[in-house]
Order: C-alpha cells, then structure tokens, then sequence
C-alpha cells in the first residue's frame, strides 16, 4: 500500500511539473503558464517546483499566467502568489 502511495505522489508532482512548464524570456526574466484546474495540493507541488527552478535559472522576475485557469482556481492562485510574495502592480 505504501508504495502505491509513493508511486500517486510521484506521478502527482510529473503532472503537476508538466503542467506549469516556466519558460525563459530574457536573462532574470521568465514565464510561468498556469492551465486547467488548480488544487491546493498540486499548487504545493507547483510552488516548490518553481521556486527551484526560478533559482537554477537565476531568475528575478517571474510573470505568471492565470488566464488559462478557471475562477474556481482562485484560492490556489492566491496561494501561489502570497507563497511567493508577488507584488501585483
């Protein structure tokens, strides 16, 4: 039972991965496309993710895209961007 546990997490975290590529613009600079539907679990995996890579590619700056996000996501991306402390203006 557990590892079939571990192997749903697993797959959880390559879904979760493949499904917010971040995607290099400039140097520091880099886009992050949210799609579908946004769990609180998966946004974990999401957050942890991103903050990884952001520091592997050295980025500064970090714009994300929620318009392929339905609204019932919402919670999700607030949770996402207070995590990551973004300012909006």
């Amino acid at each position: 039972m557990a590892h079939t546990a571990e192997q749903l997490r697993s797959r959880q975290e390559m879904i979760a991965q493949l499904s917010a590529p971040i995607i290099k613009l400039r140097k520091g600079i880099a886009l992050l496309p949210l799609v579908g539907e946004l769990e609180m679990d998966p946004a974990q995996i999401i957050f942890t993710q991103t903050l990884e890579t952001c520091s592997t590619m050295n980025i500064q700056s970090l714009l994300i895209d929620l318009s392929g996000v339905s609204e019932t996501c919402c919670q999700s991306a607030l949770f996402i961007n207070k995590r990551l402390e973004i300012d909006w203006d």
